[in-house]
């Protein structure tokens, strides 16, 4: 325990990741692996872990700097702080559990930016214009509808079934995520503890879903309702924000819309 530990970092890599697999989700496995495996490993995967030194994860950062994601841009800021976080709680992991005497990272620091907090969001007239581009039996009209009037992750929406739907009440209880990893669908729990809720909705939106659901053959109350992938809706909003002429947001912005229009009418 008191030695450097001198293990080549894959092995600590895989050490660390075995730990993850049995701590974590398992889509939060996934992510950190695809990190390693992708933009870590490679260039520290034969150098022993008591080897690499601040300067060396200096020059790790300048070259991520000029990498490119799979449609040749440059990556992200956000994801660039979410790779040197990784690779710092591996050596976390090294400090705490083989005998590291420093995370070299922590002298490093961070050289390639971090992620702008910024709130992106679309008033109601916003949202009218968008939904209006879309006819009221299409399934996308009623999934952009929940999105907005309830504010749920679109992982919670991919995952909703009639079961959780009370229509006589007006409610949706939110008790699971849906994830797509490695070509497998996977339902977990929701992303935190405070995610399980039940979400009450307005009359009109009672009678969209009631509809919605009639139009769909052979329902059964653990089906889920919405079947396209998280890739189509996303694209279903980018083709129908050029349509409405409205600003470009991300799925995941229609959440803000939703708190937007709570705050707008008085909550």
């Amino acid at each position: 325990q008191a030695a450097q530990p001198s293990m080549p970092f894959k092995t600590l890599s895989s050490l660390y990741l075995e730990d993850k697999k049995e701590h974590n989700k398992r889509i939060t496995y996934e992510t950190k692996k695809n990190r390693i495996d992708k933009w870590i490993l490679p260039y520290f995967e034969s150098r022993p872990v008591d080897a690499i030194s601040a300067a060396d994860i200096r020059k790790w950062q300048a070259d991520l700097k000029k990498a490119e994601n799979a449609n040749g841009e440059p990556l992200s800021p956000g994801y660039l702080q979410n790779l040197v976080m990784e690779l710092s709680s591996v050596f976390n992991f090294a400090v705490k559990f083989y005998g590291l005497s420093v995370n070299p990272c922590r002298i490093a620091g961070n050289t390639v930016g971090k992620k702008q907090k910024s709130l992106n969001f679309w008033t109601k007239e916003e949202f009218d214009r968008f939904i209006e581009t879309f006819e009221p039996d299409s399934p996308y009209y009623t999934a952009f509808m929940l999105l907005y009037y309830c504010g749920m992750r679109i992982g919670e929406l991919e995952a909703l079934t009639p079961a959780d739907i009370d229509l006589g009440a007006g409610s949706i209880t939110i008790n699971k995520t849906y994830h797509l990893i490695n070509g497998e669908g996977i339902i977990t729990s929701p992303k935190t503890q405070k995610a399980n809720r039940t979400i009450l909705i307005p009359p009109f939106l009672v009678e969209i879903i009631r509809k919605y659901e009639k139009r769909i053959y052979g329902l059964t109350p653990s089906a889920r309702l919405f079947i396209a992938s998280h890739s189509t809706y996303a694209r279903q909003l980018e083709d129908h924000i050029k349509m409405a002429g409205v600003k470009r947001i991300r799925l995941h912005d229609l959440r803000h819309s939703h708190a937007s229009l709570l705050i707008e009418l008085g909550f």
